[in-house]
């Protein structure tokens, strides 16, 4: 039949019908994996059950408190506002406090609540009954100015960013030459101390990093990835930047674990760049079972949900890299409306 076809069918029209013979296969291979992602995300997510897990109680509480951060923060906050907000946010924080330890999602949110209380009361504004559970809360709590709102200066600010970064940009390269020096565990600290500053959607914080340093580890995720033939085995030190889905809502956050995660991750490349480290960005766009192989090496949490892998390693004194040439700035950047 192949052969017939070769013979009696011009080219296009065999492209055509080996697409449209593969197309019942591909179809149930992508309901599959979407089906897969939609167990994942609704099974740890809190966007079909609320307050299941610790973490799921304690990104409610995160987001909230950043709520109000965000309200007082702004040029000229309104008196008053965010009272269901901050409502909501004592019931959950005497609830997380009647279930688990106080830890540091506590603490920041008790200090946003005492700004918050401070600046009304300044204001005129008198929220009785929750100014009292407010106070409550305080007594348990760390007497630091966690959290809430604070003043910066231009000048200072300018100063603290001024630097010309076209260079730094332009040299930062894939790296897939890597010397045989050890990548120390001090050294991802420092570049993960950078990285933390990353935004994050709500000020949630639900990406992380797992570090792999030893030999023998690496070459046991590596060797899940895929896409690392001729250079893998040379590989030092192999990051995992993964995204916990049970510090997200509802279904318009279904996407929101890649966008986190691929901040957190640029942020972790440029982090090495800056202290003369190579890396290389290692996809995970995987099937299910890719990712079900994954999960039986590392034993990860179920939540989390892999976004990609990073190669790191130290440099060689000289070393080959691919000249991957950019598009002109006008394929980036789209200026306004588009009228057709």
């Amino acid at each position: 039949m192949r052969a017939m076809a070769q013979r009696f069918l011009p080219y296009q029209s065999r492209q055509r019908l080996r697409a449209w013979s593969g197309l019942p296969a591909r179809f149930f291979e992508l309901l599959d994996n979407y089906l897969y992602d939609l167990r994942t995300f609704t099974r740890h997510s809190s966007s079909l059950q609320f307050f299941n897990s610790r973490q799921q109680r304690q990104s409610w509480i995160d987001a909230d408190y950043h709520k109000l951060e965000k309200g007082l923060a702004l040029p000229a906050p309104r008196a008053g506002f965010g009272k269901p907000v901050a409502e909501r946010l004592v019931r959950q924080l005497q609830e997380y406090r009647r279930r688990y330890d106080d830890d540091e999602t506590v603490h920041n949110a008790i200090s946003v609540l005492s700004v918050y209380q401070s600046f009304n009361q300044l204001q005129g504004v008198e929220y009785t009954d929750l100014f009292e559970k407010i106070a409550s809360l305080k007594a348990y709590s760390k007497n630091e100015n966690r959290g809430g709102y604070e003043v910066l200066e231009k000048r200072q600010w300018q100063a603290d960013a001024e630097h010309d970064l076209l260079a730094f940009f332009q040299s930062r390269r894939s790296i897939r030459d890597f010397s045989s020096e050890p990548v120390s565990l001090q050294l991802i600290k420092r570049a993960m101390e950078m990285a933390k500053y990353t935004p994050t959607v709500c000020n949630r914080q639900a990406a992380r990093v797992h570090a792999y340093t030893r030999s023998q580890e690496v070459q046991q995720v590596i060797r899940c990835q895929m896409g690392n033939s001729g250079f893998g085995d040379r590989v030092q030190t192999l990051l995992m930047v993964t995204v916990d889905r049970a510090c997200f809502f509802s279904a318009g956050e279904r996407n929101q674990c890649w966008i986190d995660g691929g901040l957190l991750a640029m942020s972790v490349v440029y982090a090495l760049h800056s202290l003369g480290v190579g890396s290389c960005c290692l996809n995970w766009s995987v099937t299910r079972e890719r990712d079900q192989l994954l999960r039986q090496t590392v034993k990860i949490k179920d939540s989390e949900a892999v976004i990609m892998m990073i190669a790191v390693g130290h440099l060689k004194d000289s070393f080959r890299v691919a000249k991957s040439p950019r598009k002109p700035l006008d394929h980036f950047l789209v200026d306004g409306i588009q009228t057709a």
